[in-house]
């Protein structure tokens, strides 16, 4: 990329860091800088890699949360801590991906998020 400015860094940074918006924030910040800014090919390529990663994300959480309270029961102790501890190392995972887009926005790099290139390409 070519002369990325200030405000196309911190819009792409914004999109990244959506998830301190919590609840409609969590989607709705990237969204908006996308719906925005779509002609911008840094900070819509940003905006749409936050959007799709958070979707996913809370799809995976969803899902995961209702199958361990189908397959534990609530009832089942063990079976729910387990199930808190996999939502929390997948949460950190999720947050550390966040964190280094962040960072590589700022430096004014493109950035994928592990495993998304080609569902953003098609975006």
């Amino acid at each position: 990329m070519e002369n990325i400015t200030g405000p196309q860094k911190a819009l792409a940074a914004l999109a990244h860091g959506g998830w301190l918006f919590a609840g409609a924030g969590y989607l709705l910040v990237p969204f908006l800088i996308w719906l925005c800014r779509r002609s911008d090919p840094f900070v819509a390529w940003h905006a749409k890699q936050a959007m799709l990663c958070q979707l996913l994300y809370a799809i995976v959480m969803v899902v995961l949360a209702v199958a361990g309270a189908v397959i534990f029961g609530v009832q089942n102790e063990s079976g729910v801590w387990l199930l808190v501890a996999v939502l929390i190392v997948l949460g950190l995972g999720w947050f550390a991906c966040a964190v280094v887009a962040i960072v590589k926005v700022l430096n004014g790099e493109l950035y994928t998020y592990p495993g998304l290139q080609r569902f953003t390409k098609k975006m």
